[in-house]
C-alpha cells in the first residue's frame, strides 16, 4: 500500500521531466531529500561562486529543481516480480524484514538506478554532492555517478552515530573529530576526509552578542522518543519557585506534534511551532536549552548556550555520545538539575565543549565553513587536494 501511494503522489512529480534533458557541463548537482537537508547547506546554494543545481527528490522547494520520481517508479514496476522472487526463496530471516519494512525502497532503487545511470550519461554534471549518505536515493546518484566517472562529494548535515555505514563518496567534508572516528571505525575507505565545521552555523557564529545576565526563560525540546510523563515531570519540578518562562519545542517530524503543543496549553507554557519557527529564532527567545538524545544539543551550545541532558525518554541511550564526550552534562534527577540551574555561571565559554564535533571552534576558520567548502571544491578541480 506503501508502494501504490507513493506511486500514486509521485505523479506530480513529472513536471520536473525537463531536468533529464539539459544538459549542466558547468556545473554540480547537490541531492536533497529533506528540509533539514536543505537548510543545512543553504549557504553553499546561496551565499557562494560554486555553480550548483540544488535537485529535490521525494522532497523539493520553490528554490530547488524537481526530480522526477514519476518515472522512475515506473521502471520500478518491472522489478516487482524480482523483488518477490528473492523474497520467497531467500532464507536470510533479516532480509525478510526488511522486503517487508522497505518494500517500496527495494523496488524503487532499481527504476532509480536505471533513470540516473541514463541521465548522468546524457548530461554529465561536473560533481555531485550528497547532504545524506545512508537514504537509499542519494547512495543511488552516487553509484551511478562513480559508474560515469563523475566526482562525488558528501557533506555532513547532522551528527552521526555508529551505525551509520562506512563512507561511499570520493570526498567527505565532515563537520569535526567526532564525525572521522565513527566513520572510520565502521570500516575501511577510499574517500579524501577534510574537516570543515558546522556550516549552517557559520551566521550563529558570526552574529553571536553574550548576555551579561540572569536567565528568565528555559526552552525544553523534545523529539519522538521522549516520553509525555517525563517531560511534564520536569517541568513541573522546575516551575516551582521559579518565575522563569518555559519554552517547548517538539522536532519539526515529531508524528505527535500536535500531543506536545497539548501538553504545553495544558501546563499554560509557551510553545515553538518548530515547523515554522528556526532554531535560531528559538534560541534568541530561551536563555538555557534542556534535552535528551537530539542534535539542537548540539546546535544550543554553538549558540553559546547553557545547555544540559536530561533523561526525558523512559529508555536510556547516547547515539550522538553528546554526554560520553562531555558536550553536555546528563541529569537524571529534576532535584539535581534544578540545583544546578540554581547556582549557573551564565557567562561561561560554553561554545568550547562542542569543538570535537565542530572543528573551526578555536581557530581562524571559526564561522568560516563556507569558504572552507568553496576552497575544497575548487582544490578538487584543480587537483590539487590529496
Amino acid at each position: 500500500m506503501r508502494y501504490l501511494g507513493k506511486f500514486i503522489k509521485s505523479i506530480s512529480t513529472l513536471k520536473g521531466i525537463g531536468l533529464l534533458l539539459k544538459i549542466d557541463k558547468d556545473r554540480g548537482y547537490i541531492i536533497l531529500n529533506s528540509k533539514n537537508q536543505y537548510l543545512a547547506v543553504e549557504p553553499l546554494l546561496h551565499n557562494s561562486g560554486i555553480k550548483l543545481n540544488a535537485i529535490g527528490v521525494e522532497w523539493a522547494n520553490s528554490k530547488t529543481k524537481q526530480y522526477p520520481l514519476f518515472i522512475a517508479y515506473i521502471l520500478s514496476v518491472f522489478y516487482i516480480p524480482v523483488v518477490v522472487y528473492y523474497y520467497l526463496t531467500d532464507k536470510d530471516t533479516y532480509f525478510h524484514k526488511s522486503v517487508k519494512y522497505a518494500f517500496n525502497e527495494y523496488c524503487l532503487t532499481n527504476g532509480y538506478r536505471l533513470l540516473n545511470n541514463f541521465w548522468l550519461s546524457y548530461n554529465k554534471p561536473q560533481f555531485v554532492i550528497i547532504v545524506n549518505d545512508h537514504h537509499f536515493a542519494a547512495r543511488d546518484f552516487v553509484k551511478s555517478a562513480k559508474k560515469k566517472r563523475i566526482p562525488t562529494i558528501y557533506i555532513q548535515h547532522a551528527s552521526v552515530t555508529e551505525a551509520f555505514p562506512k563512507l561511499l563518496t570520493d570526498y567527505a567534508f565532515l563537520e569535526g573529530k567526532d564525525a572521522e572516528d565513527k566513520y572510520f571505525k565502521n570500516g575501511d575507505t577510499n574517500t579524501i576526509v577534510k574537516l570543515v565545521g558546522i556550516l549552517k552555523f557559520d551566521g550563529m557564529m558570526n552574529a553571536f552578542h553574550k548576555k551579561n545576565q540572569a536567565y528568565d526563560s528555559i526552552g525544553i525540546c523534545t523529539n519522538q522518543f521522549d516520553s509525555f510523563p517525563r517531560v511534564e515531570e520536569l517541568i513541573t519540578e522546575l516551575r516551582q519557585n521559579n518565575q522563569c518562562t518555559y519554552i517547548l519545542r517538539p522536532h519539526p517530524g515529531d508524528p505527535e506534534y500536535h500531543v506536545w503543543k497539548k501538553l504545553a496549553e495544558k501546563l499554560k507554557i509557551e510553545f515553538s511551532e518548530s515547523k515554522e519557527e528556526t532554531a535560531t529564532q528559538f534560541f534568541n527567545n530561551a536563555d538555557i536549552i534542556i534535552s535528551y538524545n537530539c542534535n539542537i544539543l548540539l546546535e544550543s551550545i554553538i549558540f553559546n548556550k547553557p545547555t544540559f541532558s536530561y533523561r526525558l525518554a523512559d529508555e536510556s541511550f547516547d547515539h550522538y555520545g553528546f554526554v560520553k564526550n562531555k558536550l553536555v552534562t546528563h541529569y537524571e534527577s529534576p532535584k539535581k538539575l534544578k540545583e544546578k540551574l540554581e547556582h549557573l555561571d551564565i557567562e561561561k565559554n560554553w561554545r568550547a565543549n562542542a569543538k570535537r564535533y565542530c572543528d573551526t571552534i578555536g581557530t581562524s576558520h571559526e564561522g568560516k565553513s563556507l569558504q572552507l567548502i568553496e576552497k575544497y571544491i575548487h582544490e578538487i578541480f584543480d587537483n590539487q587536494l590529496r
